[in-house]
């Protein structure tokens, strides 16, 4: 992986339009990341498997892993506590009941995947690779399992809900998100799910049914939700869909719209994505993202390596949302945003 090897990274980040301004970001966020994690490994409060998943994603997308002089630890110890929480629940990954916990699942699982893959190539054996393969090996099932017959996922992993009414009930395009993403991870740890082809072939189609005239996409429903264009932009992209016209509708959309950090429109659940379905789709429309969100993101980190609440409708939502967590939610979105110029190659190349 290129984002492995300083020197690629670097030449990367130049290349994709980063600067020495955003790697700092990234390096103060990190920091900052390390000192606010929990003695057993997790991130946060209340959604702890929610926000330990985003937390080593964050480190795992700048090679901090096992192998890390500064990180290594902070990255054993948050795979560990990922690892025990499947062990110990019959592959669930949760850290409270309640629907959230298939948001929790879908990112959890996402980050014991990607660590699986990354910590195979170290020069340092993981101790608890075995754990971890075995977490994995459970998890992953609970999705495809549990993905309902539309195609979808909702607030369980619970197939009756499809039941219970037509279209509204096939999915939730949030939801979905985050169980594509882990099963695009799970694709590439060379490990094997029976059903795996089969659940993100008809994740695609989900999200295609859902999109609106205008390029964006619907919640439940055929709709144009700026926040959540990314989600089915980007899902499309990891599977080889980039150039299918969905693709090309959902990027135009996003780029018709400003991107302003504490603006009424202020959405930082949709930048994740936004960020990451621009960059893979390339040329002119990266550019035109890369310029519009750069640099105000960089100044609007806190000399700690945090980010800041301001304010925004929509961002007030996903910060609402993660409670007490919203410090930690915020710098994990931010800095795997900062980190886009090297975590994946783009679709433009293999």
């Amino acid at each position: 992986s290129d984002r492995c090897n300083a020197k690629d990274r670097a030449e990367r980040l130049e290349k994709e339009g980063g600067t020495p301004a955003t790697e700092e970001a990234v390096v103060q966020a990190l920091a900052w990341l390390a000192k606010e994690q929990n003695r057993d490994g997790s991130w946060g409060s209340g959604h702890r498997v929610a926000m330990t998943g985003l937390g080593l994603l964050a480190f795992l997308g700048h090679c901090e892993t096992y192998d890390s002089p500064q990180y290594g630890e902070n990255v054993r110890k948050a795979v560990q506590y990922l690892a025990e929480k499947a062990l110990n629940d019959e592959g669930r990954l949760r850290a409270r009941q309640g629907h959230s916990w298939v948001y929790e699942h879908g990112i959890g699982t996402y980050a014991i995947c990607e660590a699986y893959s990354l910590l195979k190539y170290g020069r340092k054996k993981f101790p608890q690779m075995s754990e971890l393969k075995e977490a994995i090996g459970l998890a992953i099932p609970i999705i495809i399992k549990g993905q309902n017959p539309g195609g979808g996922w909702l607030y369980d992993y619970d197939v009756s809900l499809t039941d219970k009414g037509g279209s509204n009930q096939k999915g939730d395009t949030s939801v979905v998100g985050w169980q594509m993403q882990a099963l695009k991870a799970a694709s590439l740890t060379g490990l094997e799910f029976d059903g795996i082809s089969k659940s993100i072939k008809n994740g695609i189609e989900f999200l295609r049914s859902v999109q609106g005239t205008k390029g964006g996409f619907g919640y439940r429903t055929a709709g144009d939700k700026y926040s959540l264009t990314g989600v089915g932009a980007l899902c499309q992209q990891i599977f080889r869909s980039g150039r299918h016209r969905s693709v090309r509708d959902a990027v135009d959309f996003i780029l018709q719209h400003d991107f302003q950090i504490g603006s009424d429109e202020a959405c930082l659940y949709g930048w994740y994505y936004n960020a990451q379905a621009c960059f893979q789709r390339g040329g002119s429309d990266w550019r035109k993202w890369n310029k519009m969100f750069r640099d105000p993101v960089v100044n609007a980190q806190k000399p700690d390596g945090s980010w800041p609440f301001e304010g925004g409708t929509v961002d007030s939502q996903t910060s609402k949302a993660a409670g007490a967590d919203a410090p930690i939610y915020r710098t994990c979105l931010f800095t795997l945003m900062l980190e886009v110029y090297y975590r994946y190659l783009p679709a433009t190349e293999k």
